[in-house]
C-alpha cells in the first residue's frame, strides 16, 4: 500500500510540474495538442531491484528515455503527436514491451500516464481509472 501511495504522489507531482511547464510556455492549448507528455511511474515494491526502461520513437535508433527507475521514481518525455513510441522494460528476471504512445489512442491528450506494478503496465484512462495494457514476461 505504501508503494501505491508513493507512486500516486509522484504522479501528482509529475502532473503539477507538467502543468507548470505548460503555463511557462505561454500557449497552453497549442502546447498540449502539439507535444503531449508521456510519464511512466514505477509502483514496484519498495526495496526491489530497479527497473531498466528504454523508450524510443518508432523508426528512430535514439532513445528518448534510457534509465533505471527505483520504486516510486518516474520519467517523462514530450511526444510528437503523430509518432508511435515503444518502450521496453527489464525488472529482475522479467521483461516487457508496450506502446507507450499511440497516436490513434492518445491523440488530443495533454498527458499520457503509465503506472508499472508487479502485475503489469497500466494506462490512466479518462483521469478516473487504470487499464492494464501489458504484462511482465519471463523466458
Amino acid at each position: 500500500m505504501t508503494s501505491l501511495r508513493v507512486s500516486l504522489l509522484l504522479l501528482v507531482l509529475l502532473t503539477v510540474s507538467y502543468a507548470s511547464a505548460r503555463k511557462l510556455s505561454g500557449n497552453t492549448e497549442e502546447a498540449m495538442v502539439d507535444e503531449p507528455v508521456v510519464s511512466v511511474v514505477s509502483a514496484l515494491p519498495k526495496g526491489s531491484q530497479a527497473m531498466q526502461i528504454r523508450c524510443k520513437r518508432d523508426g528512430s535508433a535514439a532513445a528518448v528515455i534510457d534509465q533505471a527507475l527505483s520504486a516510486g521514481q518516474g520519467c517523462s518525455w514530450a511526444a510528437t503527436k503523430k509518432a508511435l513510441y515503444r518502450c521496453e522494460a527489464v525488472w529482475a528476471r522479467k521483461f516487457a514491451a508496450w506502446e507507450a504512445f499511440q497516436p490513434s489512442r492518445d491523440a488530443g491528450q495533454g498527458r499520457v500516464l503509465w503506472r508499472v506494478t508487479e502485475e503489469g503496465f497500466f494506462l490512466r484512462v479518462n483521469g478516473t481509472g487504470w487499464v492494464r495494457k501489458a504484462v511482465w514476461e519471463t523466458e
